[in-house]
């Protein structure tokens, strides 16, 4: 077979193995896309979820009609977003079911607490009436049956998305294994083959040139190599049947050397085709090599994308199952603290006082390591418009406890007190900044915010006068589940990040220890 045909060939089979393999990354790819949008919606039916917990919290509170409205509307938002949901899984459907049965029931258990508590006696303390508490343990019992269905489907989405993400990478490899392969197969096939043929070429042509008439160049392929060393043959046949005649001896003799001259430049020819295939040679076996880098590389980063998929996952079944517990203790707390108020002030109700604040404040920092949790696998929907900077500053520092050890500041340049961000998310990650800056003076010091604007983006910086940060803990700062706190969880830093990049922007620090930490917001003068 020819040299050509064997290319051609090569080429054709390797084509459709990489057409084949093309097709099915986009197919994963469109795949991908989709879950990620239902995992979107997902993620707001278990926030909204949340939310009606919360409003019947506060509707048995103060039982106004805001409460009645807000449940009304996170009602028939969940009904919509489960609407939007278009699942094809026989397992998800069953649970999207579950769902609205759920919803439906747990309505109507509303309906009867808020019927109850209208018609109830206003001298009567509800909460201990055993009619009040059976109703009102149903519903929990609904809403936490319901956050769990709902945390279910987020899960088995998850888990669909993280596997369609594994077979998209797993087909990338493919796709960069198979094109080396192709390159090896060429080089083997193609011009290894034709670099032997042309050495023995080149050796029969010596052997001729040097008088040998009787020597016949072999030609066991049927290529272009061969042709040539066919008429190399029939060539050397015609000149040994020249005459001995002198008129002969001199035809033969110009012959001879215009065969020679031939023949030299055929060599040289075929001397300057081998070159070049030597340096094809070697610059195939120099992109085989990038090849097999660049599958190692691919094959380390889909290892590091599945351990964070898993941590995504966990930390967001982690702080779905504590959220409800916690509300039911922070209630809990609430009820107990106003039934201190009616006993008499001793040293035991003084006592009493005191546990029930440490318990709140242990409810307020495992409700941190919830949010957490959720800021690091939820989905991040951002609300951009205008925000003031300066009073958002001055939320963040002067509307929280600090310690009366710790001085606070802050100053907004003119030309920054307004950017175009959402100011939730800036807020979330300025509050963990500071959180941390004020762990980081457990001995006092000087808290410091301060905005500017340089030439290219919006730069908010927090800093204080600490401890600082070790050298050998940098390149782990921003690590998931990396802490150097006797408590934490090692998320603080991590949301940070994700939140920053979410709004377009960087964090950046600077550190010295002893001396303090900088922690710089670069946010984009012009977000897309």
């Amino acid at each position: 077979m020819k040299i050509k045909n064997q290319f051609l060939i090569c080429i054709g089979i390797f084509s459709i193995v990489l057409l084949v393999i093309t097709a099915s990354v986009a197919i994963t790819d469109r795949d991908v896309r989709q879950l990620n949008n239902q995992g979107l919606i997902t993620g707001k039916i278990q926030r909204s979820v949340s939310s009606l917990s919360s409003v019947s919290i506060d509707y048995f509170l103060y039982q106004e009609d805001l409460q009645l409205s807000r449940w009304n509307s996170i009602h028939a938002s969940l009904h919509s977003e489960l609407s939007e949901l278009t699942l094809n899984n026989p397992q998800q459907q069953n649970v999207i079911k579950l769902i609205d049965d759920d919803l439906h029931s747990l309505n109507q258990t509303f309906e009867e607490v808020v019927s109850y508590l209208q018609t109830a006696p206003r001298n009567v303390s509800i909460r201990i009436e055993p009619k009040f508490q059976i109703i009102w343990s149903d519903m929990a019992a609904k809403s936490e049956k319901l956050a769990s269905d709902s945390s279910q489907l987020s899960f088995m989405i998850n888990q669909q998305t993280s596997q369609t993400q594994l077979t998209n990478s797993l087909l990338i490899v493919s796709l960069v294994v198979t094109f080396g392969a192709l390159l090896a197969t060429v080089f083997i096939i193609v011009f290894q083959r034709t670099l032997k043929s042309v050495t023995e070429l080149q050796k029969g042509i010596n052997t001729i040139g040097s008088g040998d008439l009787n020597y016949v160049i072999q030609t066991k392929r049927r290529d272009e190599i061969s042709e040539l060393s066919h008429s190399f043959n029939e060539m050397t046949a015609k000149l040994k049947t020249v005459t001995a005649s002198k008129a002969d001896l001199e035809k033969e003799i110009t012959e001879r050397r215009k065969t020679e001259e031939i023949l030299k430049a055929r060599t040289e020819q075929l001397e300057q085709t081998q070159k070049k295939l030597e340096e094809n040679a070697q610059t195939l076996k120099v992109y085989g090599d990038q090849m097999e880098d660049l599958a190692k590389e691919r094959a380390n980063q889909l290892q590091a994308a599945e351990r964070l998929a898993a941590i995504g996952a966990t930390a967001s079944m982690v702080g779905h199952d504590m959220r409800n517990p916690l509300q039911a203790i922070s209630g809990d707390l609430y009820f107990a603290k106003k039934d201190l108020e009616k006993m008499p002030e001793s040293h035991l109700q003084q006592n009493i006082r005191e546990s029930l604040t440490s318990a709140e404040e242990s409810v307020t920092y495992l409700n941190k390591i919830v949010q957490d949790l959720q800021d690091y696998a939820s989905p991040i929907k951002l609300t951009m418009q205008q925000a003031d900077l300066e009073a958002l500053c001055n939320e963040v520092l002067f509307k929280r406890d600090l310690p009366s050890n710790i001085s606070a500041s802050c100053h907004v340049e003119e030309d920054a007190k307004i950017v175009w961000t959402d100011s939730l998310i800036l807020k979330r990650i300025l509050n963990n900044l500071t959180s941390n800056a004020v762990q980081a003076m457990p001995n006092g010091g000087k808290l410091t915010l301060v905005a500017r604007k340089s030439a290219e983006d919006f730069v908010v910086t927090v800093e204080d006068t600490g401890m600082g940060i070790p050298q050998d803990v940098h390149p782990k700062l921003f690590t998931p589940m990396f802490t150097t706190k006797a408590k934490g969880q090692g998320f603080g830093l991590v949301v940070v990040k994700r939140m920053t990049e979410a709004l377009g922007g960087k964090v950046t620090f600077e550190t010295e220890p002893g001396v303090g930490s900088k922690f710089n917001i670069h946010l984009p003068q012009n977000p897309k």
